[in-house]
């Protein structure tokens, strides 16, 4: 009786041990982050989104949300802020402008609204039930600002300067303050793609809690959730080409070739 009793305890403390055992081997960890490219002295640089375009053939879109959780994946980057989405919205309002079509008009309003940059795009490609979501950005930058690198080396990745755009006829005549976008991404993401599936496995880290039944799946079962993960993969797709940007401008002797941090 006290042998059976005593096995009774030991298996009780091994499955204490067990379980403990788990829980200390999925610990909190940090999800991914944003980098801003930019120099964030004497302050740091300010985007403005002007609210997306729907082009995806479906009127499933809510363009204001996802322009606006567009916004909010912006504030996220490390040494960037971005204006809230109702001030573009109210200066587009009082300039009596719909949407901007001309340099002129980009120019009006990033001053207006104190922007450094402005966000032009649409949404190329929604199906909130497989899900699959693409997205078209322009950053268009007024003359003299987003040229200053920050302190941060980039290493210029030939593949990634191959896949830059050249051509902008996407974004019609938007042109950038006399000029084309600083940089500007397309992309769609197919939820049912296994490559997308890990992309969001990697992005659900450090924003899911373990004890959720879904877990990661979360952001492929729900679409404002997959939302936000493409808003952060075309985000930080556009970040990328502004860091390859200015360090082609340094390594060429561009506009940033005399800014100090590198």
């Amino acid at each position: 009786m006290d042998r059976g009793f005593s096995l009774a305890v030991l298996l009780v403390v091994a499955l204490c041990a067990a379980l403990c055992g788990c829980a200390k081997q999925d610990p909190l960890r940090p999800p991914q982050q944003l980098l801003s490219p930019y120099a964030s002295t004497p302050a740091e640089p300010v985007w403005a989104v002007v609210p997306l375009r729907n082009e995806s053939g479906t009127s499933a879109v809510d363009q204001l949300a996802i322009s606006d959780t567009l916004v909010a994946t912006v504030t996220q980057a490390r040494g960037l802020r971005a204006l809230p989405l109702n001030r573009v919205l109210d200066a587009m309002a009082a300039l009596e402008m719909a949407h901007p079509q001309t340099p002129a008009d980009l120019d009006r309003l990033a001053r207006a609204v104190g922007a450094d940059g402005v966000i032009v795009g649409s949404i190329t490609a929604y199906d909130p039930y497989e899900p699959i979501m693409g997205v078209a950005l322009g950053l268009y930058a007024r003359p003299g600002a987003l040229e200053h690198a920050g302190v941060e080396e980039l290493e210029i990745n030939p593949r990634q300067l191959r896949e830059q755009p050249t051509t902008y006829d996407h974004f019609g005549t938007q042109r950038s303050m006399g000029r084309g976008p600083a940089s500007s991404i397309m992309l769609v993401l197919d939820g049912r793609d296994h490559d997308v599936k890990m992309r969001v496995r990697r992005y659900a880290e450090g924003r899911t809690e373990g004890v959720s039944s879904l877990q990661w799946e979360r952001y492929l079962r729900s679409m404002p959730e997959y939302e936000r993960f493409v808003t952060f993969e075309a985000v930080g797709l556009l970040l990328q080409r502004e860091w390859v940007r200015l360090a082609r401008d340094r390594a060429t002797g561009g506009p940033d070739a005399g800014a100090d941090g590198g």
